[in-house]
């Protein structure tokens, strides 16, 4: 009902600017200058600029690395126990060279007990370092189930810092720790 009585109303009140007050007004009213365009142009020419720089400067290694890292190969102990390696190569991706202080973390279930391969190592890009990280399976129900990084710990000019590579081409999801657990935690049901 609203509606309706407000379009009537509407209908019957003239107009507060007449056409010859219309004509009067500026045609370019409201416009930017040209120097007010080139402004904004210029804006966005270093905004576009600014957001390039900081992803190459991002996907370079240089504030963050970039590494990868793939699984070569599970050891099982002879005669079989508790204790498991596993061969991992990590490559960096990136272009800024990086220092790798030390490889692989304990977690749940999985106790680090050693790492063979020298450290520190300098890794230029595209260059890899393999090591082989030896857990010895500590609960086979607390073990991580989904992704779990090999973390890998970079001297920086900063400080240390972890890193979590990527596996392989990408993949950040490879429940590796499946493969080292799962032989040994069926065995012993």
């Amino acid at each position: 009902m609203f509606n309706v009585a407000s379009h009537r109303y509407i209908e019957h009140v003239s107009l507060a600017v007449s056409d010859e007050v219309w004509h009067q007004l500026h045609p370019d009213a409201g416009r930017l200058s040209r120097r007010a365009v080139a402004r904004v142009w210029i804006v966005i020419g270093l905004a576009l600029a600014l957001v390039v720089a900081g992803t190459t400067v991002w996907q370079s290694g240089t504030v963050v690395p970039q590494l990868s890292w793939d699984l070569s190969g599970i050891k099982a102990t002879e005669p079989r126990s508790d204790m498991v390696g596993i061969d991992v190569r990590i490559t960096n991706t990136g272009l800024a060279t990086v220092i790798i202080d030390s490889v692989g973390r304990s977690g749940p279930g999985l106790d680090l007990v050693r790492t063979q391969g020298q450290f520190p190592v300098r890794l230029g890009p595209t260059m890899s370092v393999g090591v082989i990280l030896f857990y010895r399976i500590t609960d086979c129900a607390r073990a991580p189930v989904g992704s779990w990084p090999v973390a890998v710990q970079v001297h920086r000019s900063w400080g240390i810092q972890t890193a979590n590579p990527r596996y392989g081409l990408g993949d950040s999801d490879f429940p590796w720790q499946r493969s080292v657990t799962g032989p040994w935690c069926h065995s012993q049901r």
